[in-house]
């Protein structure tokens, strides 16, 4: 007669091995309940609202600020981190309002200074769809970075890189 031999993954040892497998858990993750999706569109709702009244707190600060600044430069300076809070919550309007004033301040000189608020003030005309503006601004930025291209070689960059997409998006817009 023929002896049985008994297989070692029976189906109740398959059963406990399935469940020790779902039993361990990922590491970072909790075992207590799945997120749904809205709650987690609310949960990030809540956070990015979190975010802009940061920056807003840290616009009105700065305003204050620019109140007090004595020297134009420091003006400038405080306009620019101005205008950057207004792109970062996606202001585009209020961020072209103070590079523009900014811009009123160091017009005197033709510095790697203002190519740069150029460029900052051009990618916020880019964001509000104001393309031509924004292109024009970014010839004008990289021909002054141009004029020392070793020493503003990183500027230069990020300048040609913001001109690059915005001429893109310029093409794909027409």
């Amino acid at each position: 007669s023929t002896a049985s031999t008994k297989c070692p993954l029976t189906s109740s040892s398959m059963a406990r091995r399935r469940a020790n497998r779902s039993a361990s858990t990922p590491p970072g993750r909790s075992r207590s309940r799945t997120l749904k999706p809205l709650e987690v569109s609310k949960k990030i709702e809540n956070k990015l609202q979190a975010q802009k009244w940061k920056v807003e707190d840290e616009i009105s600060e700065l305003q204050g600020r620019l109140e007090k600044a004595k020297s134009e430069e420091s003006k400038a300076e405080i306009l620019i981190t101005i205008g950057r809070n207004y792109r970062k919550i996606n202001d585009y309007e209020n961020a072209t309002k103070a590079f523009e004033k900014a811009s009123t301040i160091y017009k005197s000189e033709n510095s790697a200074n203002e190519a740069v608020l150029k460029a900052e003030l051009a990618e916020a005309y880019a964001r509000k769809g104001d393309n031509q503006i924004a292109l024009t601004l970014f010839e004008k930025a990289s021909s002054t970075l141009r004029e020392n291209p070793q020493k503003n070689k990183e500027e230069l960059k990020k300048v040609l890189t913001e001109y690059a997409r915005t001429l893109y998006r310029a093409k794909n817009t027409e």
